[in-house]
C-alpha cells in the first residue's frame, strides 16, 4: 500500500489528496510544554512518527525510521484575536491543502490552536503513507494518555500497549509469498473478467481539484436507519451503499455497477493499536434487479462485501499492472468511492469531552467520494461528499446531496 501511494504521489506532486487530518476540540486547559513533552514520549516510542522517506544511490525511494527526531507542536495562540474561530478554520484549511514534499522531511504535523475559556484544538495533518483515518485517530486517543503521564508523572498503561508498525511490514512481505496471495489473485481475476461501465463514462478528468459538502442526518431519521439495519441484520455500511447504488440505478439507468470501499483492515487488537496506514480500497460490484426488495438487496450488499473482505490484503494496483484491465480509455477500475467511517470513540482529554472535525484535504481522485462518518451517540450522523470539479457545480453537489439524503 504505501510503496503504491508513493508512486502515485510522485507522479502528481502537486496534489494534496492523500493529506490526511483532524481537528480535536476540547475545553481542557492545555498547557503547551506538556502538550509538547507528550508529542516527545510518543515520538520515541512510536517508530512511525519517525519515519522519513529517502532516496538512494540509484534514486530508489527508501524508508527509514530515525532515532532521537522529533516533532516541534506549532502554537497559535488567538485568545485575544477578533473573529477567532473563523481566522483558525481558514489557517487550518488552507495549510492542510498544502502537499507534502515526500523526501526526506517530516510527514505528520501537529498543531495547538487556543481561545478563550480555555478552549483548544489540537490539528493533526498527515501524508497517507505514514497514516491512514483510523490512525489519526488512535494517535489523538494516545496524545491524551501521554499527556496524562507528563502532568500526573505516572505511567500510563495504555501506551504500553503500542504496537510497532514493522510487524505489519514483514507480515505483507510474508502474505506477498504465501498461498493466500495467489487464491486473492485468482479471485480478484474472475471477477473482473469484464468490467461494467464507469458510473461516469463520458466524464474524463482532468484535475482533481474538488468542491466538498458537509451534511448532518437527523437523530429521527438515524433511528429509522439504525432499526432498518437491525431488522435486515446489516449495517448503516450497507443502507448508505444500497442508497448511492440506487440513486446510480434509478437517475443513470444502470443495472451493473462497481464501487471502491475502503477498508481500514484492523481485525485484532494488535492492529488497532497499531500506527501505520493499512487502509484498502475494496472494489464492491453490486447488480441491481427491479424486481428485488429492499430487504434482498441489503443482504445481497452484505454477503458482496463480506466475500471480498477476505482479499482485502491483496494489492489489487499489482494485478491492475500485471492485466490488460485498464486501458488508455478507461484509466482507472472505479470512478466513485462510498466509504463508511464508524467513529464512535467516545475521546476525552483531561477528563474533558471532545469532538471531532475531519479535514478536507480539496482534492480526490476519484470523480466522486461519498463518505459517511458515523460518532454514534458521541456526534450527529455526517454525510461528507466531494466531486471534481469538471464532473458538478457546488450547486450540483449541493442537489446531489439532497437526493441522496432523500433517498
Amino acid at each position: 500500500m504505501q510503496s503504491e501511494i508513493y508512486l502515485d504521489q510522485s507522479r502528481q506532486t502537486k496534489q494534496s489528496f492523500y493529506n490526511i487530518g483532524a481537528i480535536f476540540k476540547t475545553r481542557a486547559p492545555i498547557e503547551h510544554d506538556a502538550l509538547q513533552h507528550a508529542v516527545d514520549l510518543l515520538v520515541a516510542r512510536i517508530e512511525t512518527l519517525r519515519m522519513r522517506l529517502t532516496l538512494d544511490g540509484n534514486g530508489e525511494c527508501v524508508q527509514s525510521f530515525e532515532h532521537g527526531s522529533s516533532i516541534k507542536v506549532e502554537f497559535h495562540d488567538l485568545s485575544d484575536v477578533d473573529e477567532a474561530k473563523k481566522r483558525a478554520y481558514q489557517a487550518i484549511n488552507d495549510f492542510h491543502r498544502e502537499p507534502f514534499d515526500l523526501i526526506n522531511t517530516q510527514l505528520i504535523v501537529v498543531q495547538n490552536y487556543r481561545f478563550l475559556e480555555s478552549e483548544n484544538w489540537i490539528v493533526f495533518k498527515s501524508h497517507h503513507i505514514l497514516a491512514d483515518g483510523y490512525a489519526i485517530s488512535t494517535l489523538f486517543h494516545l496524545l491524551g494518555h501521554a499527556y496524562r503521564e507528563v502532568v500526573s508523572g505516572s505511567k500510563n498503561k495504555v501506551l504500553e500497549k503500542i504496537t510497532d508498525f514493522s510487524s505489519e511490514i514483514e507480515r505483507h512481505k510474508s502474505y506477498i509469498d504465501s498461498n493466500k496471495f495467489d487464491k486473492s489473485w485468482q479471485f480478484w481475476s474472475q471477477k473482473f473478467e469484464h468490467l461494467p461501465q464507469l458510473l461516469f463514462d463520458n466524464y474524463h478528468s482532468k484535475s482533481p481539484v474538488s468542491y466538498n459538502h458537509q451534511a448532518q442526518v437527523s437523530d429521527s431519521a438515524v433511528k429509522r436507519l439504525r432499526a432498518l439495519a437491525q431488522h435486515t441484520r446489516t449495517s448503516l455500511q450497507h443502507i448508505g451503499l444500497a442508497a448511492l447504488s440506487l440513486y446510480f440505478a434509478k437517475a443513470f439507468q444502470r443495472d451493473d455497477m462497481l464501487f471502491s470501499v475502503p477498508v481500514h483492515r484492523r481485525k485484532n487488537n494488535h492492529q488497532k493499536n497499531m500506527l501505520g496506514t493499512m487502509a484498502s480500497d475494496v472494489p464492491c460490484r453490486l447488480t441491481f434487479d427491479n424486481d428485488s426488495n429492499l430487504e434482498k438487496y441489503l443482504i445481497q450488499i452484505s454477503a458482496e462485501l463480506r466475500g471480498n473482505y477476505r482479499h482485502t490484503d491483496f494489492p489489487l494496483a499489482h494485478l491492475l499492472r500485471e492485466t490488460n484491465l485498464l486501458s488508455d480509455e478507461r484509466q482507472v477500475l472505479t470512478d466513485v468511492v462510498f466509504n463508511y467511517e464508524l467513529r464512535d470513540h467516545s475521546f476525552t482529554f483531561e477528563g474533558r469531552s471532545v469532538t471531532t472535525q475531519y479535514l478536507f484535504s480539496g482534492a480526490e481522485q476519484a470523480a466522486l467520494h461519498v463518505r459517511i462518518i458515523d460518532f454514534g451517540d458521541v456526534q450527529p450522523l455526517s454525510i461528507d461528499i466531494s466531486a471534481q470539479q469538471g464532473l458538478m457545480t457546488a450547486k450540483e453537489l449541493e442537489l446531489f446531496a439532497d437526493r441522496l439524503n432523500h433517498i
